[in-house]
This record gives structure tokens, sequence and C-alpha cells, in this order.
């Protein structure tokens, strides 16, 4: 930055900026007593012991420099034409001396936190910097970006380095710091740059707008998702780039513009996205966890087994859509409310093109194991109130509607009433274990309490009264009974759907135990 100031009749041109570069400018040096002599290599030792000195406690050192100039060098050119400031800049030769001053701007008090908690959720954070290196490392090391003691330079990197194309997660992680300065950036071949983007630890220092933007690309170009943190106007083009651009609120407005999130409050907000951002996918999966075993797979199942078996529909067209629109769709709705567990930030970051949403880990434990068990106990529970009433299950199974001699077909359709009720009980008290059980993926569900602490979520229990509502509702009214084909079901019913229900949710627990204390073992690695 430059000024120009009236003295008299003579005009003074005063400059700063980094010292490495307007060192090379300055012949002389204005000492204590206000004496102006030859600037010596002695002179210039003692400024780089300072510099190195205040670069190394984290301050960024801005040099001082002045001249004087005569009137007559702008005697033909207006005071603010781009001729004076061609002219300012020829000037800024055989510069004086005047001081370094030493800016101190500490890391915020959270920061440290912040870096933290990114590491421990297996985000690398890496610095990126227009301040010199020395500064820029001892930055990183009060951030906690820089954890080691020993940094490697450029001359680490091999340019032979082994290119590899697979996914994020399958690559090499070098668990390691490196310091890379702006001149080396511009000498790096594609293999250096792969052999730095391994690097678990990186500064980079006295950086460009187009190199920032390049760092950017260079990491996408290996599978990286890229967040890119920024305030100034030479962070826009990186802030576009990136896959997140995050702006400060008290940064430039083109910084805001160019970012997809604002961080209105202070930094740590950083972790609070990222933590929602993955509750919202968490909360996600539990959802479409819990509707598949019963709204899918024994809803299919009922029908199927009447169209291959020749059984009698066990489930009525009406009670399917109660389960569907009602007992199912009311607990669905208080799991997008569930707080995180405890290890949400201690996990690994999904892949965004290995990781979807509904993937076979989760059909499988879902739609056909716990879907198998609930459509089995359903159908049992049906089949035995038909064993009860005289109508054994040899009877039912490939008849088709022609029922062997001594059972009235009236009597199968009378009994079919309660025996699809039965079946649509079992499944609605079934679920609501299920909703107990998808609460948490590795915790166990007594340790994610939904009646108080922070894991509570009281919306559920209204949402699980309603449910067996909804049940009493429609099977006890005479009115529906009659208009809609329901029956009155026994308590027994209820009882024993609830043991099998209690063993649904023992089975989950002890699966989940097993995937904590083995979480190599073959149920833990095709755990949802």
């Amino acid at each position: 930055m430059v000024r120009l100031y009236e003295d008299g009749s003579e005009l003074e041109f005063m400059i700063k900026g980094a010292p490495d570069i307007l060192i090379n400018k300055c012949s002389k040096i204005l000492t204590a007593d206000g004496d102006v002599l030859p600037l010596t290599l002695e002179h210039l030792r003692c400024i780089d012991t300072i510099q190195d000195k205040w670069a190394s406690e984290g301050q960024r050192v801005v040099l001082l420099a002045y001249k004087k100039l005569s009137y007559s060098r702008f005697s033909s050119c207006g005071f603010s034409s781009k001729e004076t400031t061609d002219t300012l800049l020829s000037e800024s030769q055989d510069l004086i001396l005047a001081g370094l001053v030493g800016i101190a701007d500490p890391p915020k008090d959270d920061i440290l936190d912040v870096v933290t908690t990114l590491h421990n959720a297996g985000i690398r954070v890496n610095m990126v910097t227009g301040d010199m290196e020395p500064t820029a490392i001892a930055i990183a090391r009060m951030c906690g970006i820089v954890t080691h003691t020993t940094i490697n330079t450029m001359e680490t990197l091999d340019p032979q380095f082994e290119m590899v194309n697979c996914r994020l997660s399958e690559r090499r992680v070098i668990d390691e710091a490196i310091s890379i300065r702006s001149g080396d950036l511009n000498n790096l071949n594609d293999n250096q740059w792969e052999h730095l983007t391994c690097f678990a630890e990186i500064v980079f220092s006295r950086t460009t707008p187009e190199q920032k933007l390049k760092i950017v690309e260079e990491f996408q170009k290996r599978s990286h998702v890229v967040a890119m943190t920024g305030d100034g106007v030479n962070d826009a083009p990186s802030l576009r780039q990136a896959d997140v651009g995050i702006a400060m609120a008290e940064g430039s407005d083109i910084a805001k513009e160019s970012a997809d999130l604002v961080l209105l409050d202070s930094f740590s907000s950083i972790v609070m996205a990222l933590k929602y951002g993955r509750l919202v996918f968490e909360n996600l999966r539990k959802t479409i966890a819990y509707l598949l075993p019963a709204g899918t797979f024994a809803e299919l199942w009922a029908v199927l087994f009447n169209v291959l078996f020749g059984a009698p529909q066990m489930l009525s067209s009406f009670c399917m859509i109660m389960i569907s629109c009602l007992t199912d769709c009311g607990s669905a709705i208080t799991l997008a409310y569930e707080k995180p567990e405890k290890q949400l930030l201690l996990k690994k970051p999904r892949s965004i093109t290995g990781e979807t949403i509904v993937d076979w880990k989760l059909l499988l434990n879902f739609y056909f194991i716990v879907g198998t068990y609930d459509t089995f106990v359903a159908m049992m529970m049906s089949f035995l109130y038909y064993q009860e009433h005289g109508v054994p299950f040899s009877a039912l199974v490939m008849s088709f509607g022609q029922y062997p001699d001594g059972i009235d077909s009236e009597k199968v359709a009378r009994l079919l009433n309660t025996a699809s009720s039965i079946y649509f009980v079992t499944l609605v008290i079934l679920q609501l274990f299920n909703l107990m059980c998808v609460r948490t993926r590795t915790a166990s569900v007594f340790h994610q309490s939904p009646i108080h602490g922070e894991t509570k979520n009281l919306a559920m229990i209204p949402a699980m009264c309603f449910a067996l509502g909804v049940t009493f509702f429609f099977n006890y009214i005479p009115w529906f009974q009659q208009n809609i084909g329901t029956g009155v079901v026994p308590w027994k019913n209820y009882l024993i759907a609830c043991a099998f229900g209690a063993l649904l949710m023992i089975w989950d627990e002890l699966r989940k135990y097993n995937n904590r204390m083995r979480p190599s073992s073959f149920l833990a690695k095709i755990a949802w």
C-alpha cells in the first residue's frame, strides 16, 4: 500500500508491504536517532533476525519505508491519473527503511476445539494463506492444524510418485506435515500434486488467488470433497470453485456472494453445520429403515401368500392403508426429530459416490431380516387363530377357495376379518419395537432415552400411543367391523406380539453390542 503526503516544498512517498519484497527496494535505513544511513549487511541480518523471531511467534511482519519526491515529478499528470500511479511505482526504488511492525492477530478462542473436532470427524484441515511461511506455520500450530514436530518441504515430494485412480476412502494418507511456499506451487507436476495431497497436514504460504483456486482444483481432481473458508476478495474464485464455500459475516461482499454458506456467528458454527448435516442423513436412513419391514415386505407377502399358495389374504387392503397412512406414518415423522448419537462426530465422512441413503446393508437388515421376522410372526398369529377355531393350516394353504369337507367357506371368510385384524395389530406392535431399535445405529437403545436427557424425543410417545389407538378404534367399534371387515382382537394377541417385539429388540441389542466390541466381525461388516 502506498501513500503520498505533502511536506512543505516536497512530497513524501510512503509505502508498506511484505519485508521479503520491499527490502530489496531499500538502500538506506532510518536509525533510532533520526539519522539516515546506508543499508548494510549488518542491518539486513538484524532485520532478518527480528522478522524470523516475530514470524515464529505468529505475528504478521510489515515493513515501512518512505522517500522524498519533488513536485516536478508530477507536474505533467493529474493527481489521480494512471500516469501518477505509474510514476509512483517507478519511484519504489532507493527507499529509506523506516522500520518493521509486528501485528499479532491470535486465533479465536474456539478455533483449537473446532479443528480438533474436525480431525476427530475424519476431516483434514489445511491452511492456505498469504502470510510468510514462518508466520503460517506458527499460526497453524496454534490452531492445531499442524501437530507434528518435523515439517517436510517441497524437496520431499517425489516427481515419480505413483498416480492412483481409486475411491477416496482407499487413498493413502501420509501422517506427516508439509509446508509449501508460493514459488514451489508453480513447479509441481501431477505426480508431486498426487504426493502432496496425501499428506495429513499441509500449510500453503504466500499464495495468490490463482494458486488458491489451483489448490482447490487439485484436491477435487483426486475425489476430495473440498470446503473452503475465506473472507477477502482474493478468496472469491476458490470459494466459488469449492464444493462448499464458506464465508465470514464480516468478510467482503464478493466473498459472501461467491460462498455457499455465510457464518453469522463464530467459526464453531462449522461444527454445528457438520453435525446437523450428518444428522439429516442419519435420520433419513433411520426413517427408511423403519418403514421397510411392515409397510413394504410384510404387506407384500400377505398378498403373495394369497396369490402363490392359495391361502386367504391375511391383511386386508384397508389395514394396509392404515399402516402406510396412519400407524407407520406418525412414528416415521418423529424420527426426523431424533437427536444426534454420541458417536456421530467420530465417524469418518461418508463417500458421496460409495455410500447412498439406501444401500444393500440397509435392505438386508430391514427388508429381508426384520421384514421376514415380522411377516413370519404376523402370519403365525393369524393362522393360529384359524387353528383355534377349527380351521387347520393345511386346509387353507393351496386351497384357492376350495376347502375340504367340513370346513365352511363362509366360516373361513368370517374368521378372516379377525385374522386380518390380528395380522394388522401384530405388525403395528412389532413396528413400535422396531422404532426403538432404529433410533441408534451402534449405541444401545438404553443410552438414547426418548423421554429424558439430551437424546429425548418426546414426540415419539404420543406417536406410539396414536398407533395403538388406531388399532383399537378400527377393530373394536361395531360400525367399522360391519363396514370395513375388521374384528375384535383378543388381548392375548397383544401380549404375544409384545413378547415377539421384545425378542426383536434383544436381537438388535446383541447385534449392536457385537458391532461395538468386534468391529471387524462379519456381523459388523454387514451392519447398516
